[in-house]
């Protein structure tokens, strides 16, 4: 969801919200805070509450901002889910290292994450360009594509869930 987003902020912004194409460039730069930010807290949160939990609440963040995007208008609504994704998938990108060393040990610590951030890079590789293509065929929105990433946030919840029960 948050190369999804990143990739594609500007374009969603004046295709899908009317912003001008300055005011659409200014939430590039306003994601990735947003990004900085979630990275920032949402380590000691998941510290705090343990890292599956913290993931479901970024899934579920995540979910509930993709679903603005998809159904609410205006900038308001663009700010509100764009922020939002951002936070939760900076949130998501502070927990996953640490979750992984947890699981797999510290001793390869080095591999292990790169093959965990190997889906992170098929995502970057499908989302974008998928996204623009759901778009390009529906008239510039890209709701599909959110309503599309949102059920996947919701299958992590469930993935989360299902860990947690296992261990």
């Amino acid at each position: 969801f948050g190369l999804m987003i990143t990739s594609n902020v500007s374009a969603i912004g004046v295709t899908m919200f009317g912003l001008g194409g300055g005011v659409a460039a200014l939430f590039v730069s306003l994601l990735a805070l947003a990004n900085a930010s979630g990275r920032l807290i949402w380590g000691p949160v998941s510290d705090r509450i343990g890292s599956v939990r913290a993931l479901m609440a970024c899934f579920v963040l995540a979910a509930a901002a993709l679903l603005t995007l998809s159904f609410v208008s205006g900038t308001t609504g663009f700010a509100v889910g764009v922020l939002a994704v951002g936070f939760a998938y900076g949130g998501v990108m502070a927990i996953v290292p640490p979750f992984t060393m947890v699981n797999f040990g510290a001793r390869h610590q080095g591999i292990n994450f790169s093959i965990m951030f190997s889906a992170f890079a098929l995502g970057g590789l499908v989302a974008p360009r998928l996204a623009a293509q759901i778009a390009a065929s529906n008239v510039g929105s890209y709701s599909i594509a959110f309503q599309i990433a949102a059920v996947l946030a919701l299958m992590g919840v469930l993935l989360a869930f299902g860990y947690r029960l296992v261990n």
